[in-house]
């Protein structure tokens, strides 16, 4: 799911512990540096539209990103821009290559972005 509205760890906290409460919910991982959270569920006791609104209702706006049946292993890119001006930290770089599922991460030549390359099983 991405999870717009997100500004601190409180809020990742109440995200991950609604959706971690949904009965169903196998595993909730919730990022704030990609507005995004990665739910385990079972089809058959919960729905992607129970839990988002379960993070409407404590007052963020989901949206689905994708959805596998976990029967086999994918992967995406996506790229995250930093502001102008701004550079990727070394930080950032290290928090994201700490994130589950998270594969590769390489900055861009600039260094004002960097390519995630991550799985989405």
């Amino acid at each position: 799911l991405e999870i717009r509205g997100m500004t601190c760890a409180s809020c990742v906290g109440t995200v991950e512990k609604t959706l971690k409460e949904v009965p169903g919910v196998v595993s909730a991982n919730v990022a704030l540096v990609t507005e995004s959270a990665r739910v385990v569920f079972y089809p058959d006791k919960t729905t992607v539209e129970d839990l988002m609104s379960e993070v409407e209702d404590v007052g963020f706006d989901p949206s689905l990103l994708t959805i596998s049946d976990g029967s086999k292993s994918e992967t995406a890119t996506i790229s995250v821009t930093m502001g102008e001006g701004k550079e990727v930290s070394s930080q950032l770089v290290a928090s994201l290559e700490g994130m589950e599922g998270v594969e590769d991460v390489k900055n861009t030549d600039n260094g004002t972005a960097v390519w995630v390359t991550y799985s989405i099983d």
